[in-house]
């Protein structure tokens, strides 16, 4: 692969994360690193652990410093608008300044209560409601307290629901973990354009008075993150719904009547005719508020600011449909008043694959469906709205061994969504403490990074790919007035009381999975767009940039009759209307009846051969036909068609393409250079494999070395391979833990607990709780090599005692950060057994105080660094002399479980050949060398060389194979400090020469 420079504008964009003790010179040096990188945009995230105080003078100096290093290097750069997430506080600056603007919501709680008992009202303000019913009924009626009391007089229980407006009182995590941060309660009601402007005061109006000159030019626009419409604390016994001022005057002088009084049916099931009206009059006033106060706001002003506004909500993939409707209402409303909307996609996700560590949204078979529609909301949105781009914050908090092969994957799918600015998170500044715990796989010291420019490059030719429209003729109607009508919102993570035929989770996820594996291309359509759409004469219902001949509605029994009415003409005038596993019955407007859709095409989502008939009638403008093809992504932007290869087993796919699009066929592989016609009858991809065919274009060339490449041949399979490794080994021993709470001496230390080897414990203390402790471990030494350090975190790592002798001077040494010390005990250690000892200052950050987020349940790693071998057996550590050799397989298992670093496989080969095939490689990145010429890297298959040019025939080679490993091997938790399965790293299977 080689790394070139055409479409700089479209390059990955580094969510840049200030966490730690910010010092220019590492500053400078990521800066630089993302440079060479080919990341030249970066966006500017504070959170948890940063020394400066956000928002004030320390802060916003190291911006001003900041901007001209950027501008020397050609960088531009985003503000990410407030500390950590969500979008809403400035730091608790504003909701400490502006109580009057902090969040109330109507909280909901229903009581039991007995015959003979009272119920007393203990809240500071009259209610605004109370209800009772009997357990379990249909019917609510009114009652009014007296002295703020009520009796229940009957001689049955009585079921009692009263409502208050109440302030939110808790800390979110945009108050909490900087410096300067007090944990100040509450948040801004969104609701409201004015909370949201005294907001955007203390941010983007800080932003605008002291850097304007750079608007547009170094400073691209401000990033927003998973605002919420009603806040998301939930105390237990209790339900919520959003209030803001004015909300009942508004609501009644639209609909005409006080949704005060029908309160019970928004939050729990009823058979009461009026129950789905209310919900939809409801939801649909609070998300026109909602994306006119909070979206609109922010967009709008930074259009007037020459900046680009970018964001994305919360609870995107209508996993939960009362948490869709409760904290977004609808999220397309939002995204389309915004310059690139946006959308979020943490971990190794897509439609082809789940990663089940990510478990926030569900571990069942079927889950990775969800993400279809995460990216279809967001890209189409950003079609109808005409925004020329759309960003992903993408790819964050995977797990620290994840390798960029399955990134590539993961991005071919976004680009072929209409994705084409990936927001790539995270890179912190640093992961240490207990930001160790906390962290993905993006880290500055991953062996792979220096290989990270031939992936920016991949990034940029997709991006660019992205912003050509999607040849779609089909869409797929959200029914958001059915998600409103339908659901009643008490216990928001749970769907059970959701109406049965309202639940649109699974047809709807069905309904998407069968246009992707079925290779239709398609849009999301949304009820405000269908509105705006006209009926042509050709059959099609034309909506902004868009022309449909078929529309898809999937679970949609409640329908506001205007669009119902669209879509009747739309199929009257010969347009293909389907509806999938009802048809629209009810709607929100008793005196405009739905039309009759009794002949309209219904399909059941459950049916075995649904897919067959939802997609064998709908017209397409190409057709993949094969055994596996369901596993290939296709997308057709333009006159071109990305197709990926997604399955991650390693078997090779193999397929026609049919298509009525103009021949001849030009085929290219993204970041290789050269292309060649294609032969639509016999198209391959091996696995990990990507190809953009261009349509009517005639090719320049042939083939690619890395295309249908017939890999067989003479298998290099030695014994043993000679090998060199790029640093030191490393082990981490198994310790135990005393605590000092009193600042007592190793001796009188009296409770030991057990730390696992990757160094979790399972207590959180703070500081004042025990200011100090010490980690003690026993390891054998077979061999002792002559120079050996002991690294750890940071300087809170004080003293390392080897044997009874402590050594406390350290030096800065890079392993796994740059804030890393190692202590030299060269000499210390002896054949043997031999101890270990290290005193440890409690970190800071460990204060309740910042605990809001991630655990501090663990000790930073403890590292034995130098040139030995290990074995682990249980929790015992032995040094033993380093291999003479390494054989194929898992090289972590032969002596090097915790290496962190490169290793180079070589062995000599006589006979002749020309091209040199390895196949899978666990590896972060393989590069290969003949002769000691270099053939090139690879990030991902096919792992194909030629070597003809270094090839010396009919004499003896020497083949030199480089494996990256990564920072997993080290770091064995990831975010949220959960576990992860580890993964080979090695050569697996015998090299090919051919």
């Amino acid at each position: 692969m080689k790394t070139y420079t055409p479409y700089r504008e479209f390059g990955p964009v580094a969510w840049w994360v200030w966490n730690g003790n910010m010092r220019k010179p590492f500053m400078l040096a990521q800066l630089d690193a993302m440079k060479s990188a080919g990341m030249d945009e970066f966006c500017l995230y504070c959170e948890l652990g940063c020394s400066l105080d956000f928002l004030e003078k320390s802060w916003f100096d190291a911006v001003e410093w900041l901007i001209p290093e950027a501008k020397k290097r050609n960088m531009k750069m985003w503000i990410y608008d407030d500390l950590n997430w969500p979008s809403g506080t400035a730091n608790g600056l504003m909701v400490r300044d502006h109580p009057e603007y902090r969040s109330r919501s109507y909280q909901c709680r229903m009581e039991t209560i007995q015959p003979g008992c009272d119920f007393f009202f203990n809240e500071t303000c009259a209610p605004e409601r109370v209800f009772i019913r009997t357990p379990g009924g249909e019917d609510w009626r009114t009652i009014q307290l007296e002295d703020n009391m009520w009796r229940n007089e009957t001689d049955a229980p009585v079921e009692l629901l009263y409502i208050s407006i109440r302030f939110y009182n808790y800390a979110m995590m945009c108050s909490c973990d900087a410096n300067n941060s007090k944990g100040y309660r509450g948040y801004c009601d969104l609701l409201n354009p004015d909370a949201v402007k005294c907001w955007m005061g203390y941010i983007h109006e800080q932003y605008s008075k002291r850097f304007r000159k750079e608007f547009g030019k170094t400073i691209r626009g401000f990033f927003y993150d998973e605002p919420f419409v009603l806040h998301y604390q939930f105390v237990p016994g209790f339900n919520y719904l959003p209030w803001t001022p004015g909300l009942p005057e508004r609501f009644l002088a639209t609909y005409g009547y006080d949704f005060r009084d029908w309160m019970p049916v928004l939050l729990y099931k009823s058979k009461n005719p009026k129950a789905e009206q209310v919900r939809q009059d409801f939801w649909n006033l609070i998300e026109e508020i909602s994306s006119t106060a909070f979206s609109k706001t922010l967009a709008d002003w930074c259009e007037e600011h020459n900046l680009l506004s970018a964001g994305h909500c919360v609870g995107e993939e209508i996993i939960h449909q009362k948490f869709y409707t409760m904290f977004t209402g609808n999220i397309h409303k939002h995204l389309s008043h915004h310059q690139v909307p946006g959308m979020d996609l943490l971990a190794d996700n897509n439609p082809y694959h789940l990663d089940n560590t990510a478990h926030w949204y569900g571990t069942a078979p079927g889950t990775e469906r969800i993400f279809n529609f995460t990216a279809k909301q967001c890209c189409s949105t950003a079609r109808y709205s005409g925004a020329k781009r759309a960003i992903a914050e993408a790819l964050g908090v995977n797990r620290p061994n994840f390798t960029l092969d399955g990134e590539k994957l993961v991005w071919d799918w976004l680009a072929g969504s209409g994705i084409s600015i990936l927001l790539y998170s995270c890179w912190p500044y640093t992961v240490n403490g207990y930001k160790t715990t906390c962290q993905g796989h993006h880290s500055w010291w991953q062996p792979w990074f220096k290989h990270y420019p031939i992936y920016s490059d991949y990034i940029r030719i997709l991006a660019e790919f992205a912003t050509h429209p999607l040849q779609a003729e089909t869409a797929v109607l959200l029914p958001v007035d059915t998600i409103h009508a339908c659901t009643p919102v008490a216990d928001p993570i749970s769907n059970e009381t959701v109406t049965p035929d309202g639940l649109i989770g699974e047809t709807l996820r069905a309904t998407l999975d069968a246009l992707l594996k079925n290779h239709i291309d398609y849009e999301m359509l949304f009820e405000d767009i269908v509105a705006q759409a006209k009926v042509s004469k050709k059959g099609t219902l034309d909506a902004p940039y868009s022309a449909f001949r078929t529309v898809i509605v999937p679970q949609c029994p409640f329908l506001d009759p205007d669009i119902a009415k669209k879509l009747k003409a739309f199929e009257n005038g010969g347009g293909r209307l389907i509806f999938v596993n009802c048809r629209p019955t009810r709607g929100a407007k008793p005196r405009k009846p739905l039309p009759d859709f009794s002949k309209t095409p219904l399909l059941q989502a459950s049916d075995k051969d649904f897919d067959r008939k939802l997609t064998k009638d709908i017209e397409r403008k190409y057709r993949l036909v094969g055994e596996d093809v369901r596993e290939v992504y296709a997308a057709l932007r333009g006159n071109r068609l990305l197709l990926s290869h997604q399955n991650r087993t390693g078997k090779i796919i193999r397929f026609k393409l049919e298509t009525s699009l103009p021949k001849p066929i030009k085929a290219t592989i993204p970041g290789e250079e050269g292309d060649w016609n294609i032969d639509p009858k016999n198209i391959v991809l091996a696995p990990f494999q990507t190809l953009l065919l261009e349509f009517g274009v005639k090719s320049s060339g042939k083939p690619l070395l890395t295309y249908d490449f017939k890999a067989t041949g003479k298998a290099i399979n030695p014994k043993e391979w000679d090998y060199e490794i790029s640093q030191p080994n490393n082990a981490i021993p198994c310790f135990e833990l005393g605590l000092c709470p009193s600042h007592e001496k190793f001796k009188d230390i009296k409770c030991w607990i057990p730390v696992s080897r990757d160094m979790r414990h399972g207590l959180t203390f703070t500081p004042q709780e025990c200011p100090e402790c010490w980690a003690r471990a026993t390891f054998h030494a077979q061999y002792v090599p002559e120079e050996m350090g002991v690294v750890v975190d940071t300087t809170y790592y004080d003293k390392v005692v080897i044997n009874g002798k402590e050594v406390s001077k350290t030096t800065s040494y890079g392993l796994w950060d740059h804030a890393n010390r190692k202590f030299d005990i060269s000499g210390l250690v002896k054949k043997g057994k031999n101890e270990i000892r290290v005193h440890i200052i409690t970190d800071k950050w460990n204060e309740e105080r910042f605990s809001h987020c991630h655990s501090a349940d663990s000790i930073c790693p403890i590292v034995l660094h130098g040139y030995f071998g290990v074995k682990y057996q249980d929790r015992d550590t032995i040094l033993t002399p380093m291999p003479k050799s390494l054989k194929l397989g898992d090289i972590p298992a032969q002596g090097f479980p915790q290496f962190l670093g490169d290793v180079t496989l070589k062995t000599k080969v006589k006979g002749n050949g020309t091209v040199l095939s390895i196949p899978a490689p666990a590896s972060g990145a393989t590069t290969v060398k003949v002769n000691g010429k270099s053939l090139g890297t690879r990030l991902w298959g096919p792992y194909l060389y030629d070597c003809s040019k270094a090839w010396k025939k009919d004499a003896e080679n020497e083949i030199a194979i480089t494996l990256c490993g990564n920072i997993g091997l080290l770091i064995r938790r990831r975010y949220s400090s959960a576990k992860f399965r580890q993964t080979p790293f090695g050569l697996i299977n015998p090299p090919i020469l051919i």
